[in-house]
């Protein structure tokens, strides 16, 4: 009785599945015209420049402190 009933359940789904894929072929076909888009031709650009970083800067270990508002417990 089980395998009767997932015969039956599988015919169903597989019988739907073809009807649907039948239904669907008429309205969409893929051919290689235009199954892809038109190439559009490579432009000829110079390399991005590289933006220039801020310097470094060299805070000392009160004012690093200071930003993050830690106290050290030993300052000069």
């Amino acid at each position: 009785m089980k395998n009767i009933a997932n015969i039956l359940i599988c015919t169903f789904v597989l019988g739907s599945t073809l009807t649907f894929a039948g239904q669907s072929e008429d309205k969409a076909t893929a051919t290689p015209v235009n199954a892809l888009p038109a190439s559009a031709p490579a432009l000829e650009s110079p390399a991005p420049q590289k933006d220039k970083l801020a310097a470094d800067t060299k805070y000392s270990a009160e004012q690093k402190a200071s930003l993050v508002e830690l106290k050290l417990k030993s300052a000069k």
